[in-house]
């Protein structure tokens, strides 16, 4: 799977990522940017054809990859019509992909949702710090409140996404609350 996955990376060819074999409908719509042994980086597609975010997912939780489905071939089309460029933002790419990705939510002070494997469910904020394999986040509520401060080891991170359309929701609230400065 990993060099399929590999060819993927930096064309122009949508697919679709499976990592919930408990939930066969939840995937990962978009274009592959990174692949490693442990995670894959991709910039994603929502369900309406706009940008939304980027996905990082441990890779060993992927069970199934699709290309070329009628779905994923309508959402390309949408997503190429709406081109949404102003509302993109870059993640630089390294072989590290998941700390590359911590460090950039941090550097540009991106909302991230992070998945915990022990099924404690999603915790949604804004990274803080990271380091000595710890994460941690200031977590904001569905109102953009905050909610506390939450520290995980990065080992039970399960899945990572930054900016995507419904976080993004909840960073307009956060402004609303609380302007540019959340301290």
């Amino acid at each position: 799977m990993l060099e399929k996955l590999k060819k993927f990376c930096g064309t122009n060819i949508p697919i679709s990522i499976y990592n919930d074999s408990e939930n066969s409908d939840k995937c990962c719509l978009g274009y592959v940017q990174a692949v490693n042994e442990e995670w894959v980086l991709t910039k994603e597609i929502s369900p309406d054809g706009h940008f939304d975010g980027y996905c990082t997912q441990r890779f060993e939780e992927i069970f199934r990859v699709e290309q070329d489905t009628k779905y994923i071939k309508k959402l390309a089309i949408l997503y190429e019509l709406k081109k949404e460029e102003n509302s993109e933002f870059m993640l630089n790419f390294s072989e590290n992909i998941l700390s590359n990705a911590l460090d950039s939510a941090i550097q540009n002070h991106i909302i991230t949702t992070i998945w915990v494997n022990n099924d404690s469910g999603t915790i949604t904020g804004y990274v803080t710090e990271y380091q000595d394999d710890m994460v941690t986040l200031q977590q904001i509520n569905d109102f953009g409140e905050k909610n506390g401060l939450v520290i995980i080891y990065e080992k039970d991170i399960e899945q990572v996404t930054l900016g995507a359309e419904d976080d993004a929701d909840i960073d307009k609230l956060v402004q609303h609350n609380y302007g540019s400065d959340l301290n």
